[in-house]
C-alpha cells in the first residue's frame, strides 16, 4: 500500500527551478525585512506599544543575519547540485535558528545596535 502524495504548485517551481531559492536568498529576504520593518515602526507609532519594537527588533534582525549567511550558502548549495526542497530546507532551518538566536539573545542585540549607532554618529 502507498501513499499518494500530491506537491503544492508553488513546491514544484521549487524542485524544477532551485535557482528561485538563490534569488529569494538574495532579494526577497532584504526587501521582507524592510517592508516589516516599515510596517512594525509604523505600528509601534500609531499604537505606542513598545511589543511592536521588540517584535520588528526580532524579525528584521532574524532576516538579516539569514539574508547575509543565507544568500552564500545557496549559492553554494546551488552549484554543487543539490536538489530544490533540500535547499529549501536548509534555508528554512537556518532561518528558525537565527529566529530562536534572536528571541533569546534579544537584549545584546538591542544593546549591540545601540552601541553600533552611536559608533556611527
Amino acid at each position: 500500500m502507498e501513499f499518494s502524495f500530491k506537491i503544492p504548485e508553488w513546491l514544484v517551481t521549487v524542485v524544477e527551478q532551485p535557482v528561485y531559492i538563490v534569488v529569494w536568498a538574495a532579494f526577497g529576504v532584504f526587501f521582507s525585512a524592510l517592508i516589516l520593518a516599515v510596517i512594525f515602526s509604523r505600528a509601534g507609532k500609531i499604537f505606542s506599544a513598545k511589543i511592536f519594537d521588540k517584535i520588528a527588533t526580532v524579525i528584521v534582525s532574524t532576516l538579516m543575519i539569514t539574508w547575509i549567511t543565507g544568500f552564500v550558502s545557496m549559492i553554494i548549495l546551488l552549484f554543487t547540485g543539490l536538489s530544490g526542497i533540500k535547499m529549501l530546507l536548509i534555508w528554512l532551518s537556518t532561518f528558525t535558528g537565527y529566529f530562536i538566536f534572536s528571541i533569546i539573545n534579544y537584549r545584546e542585540i538591542k544593546r549591540f545596535s545601540a552601541e553600533f549607532t552611536k559608533f556611527i554618529k
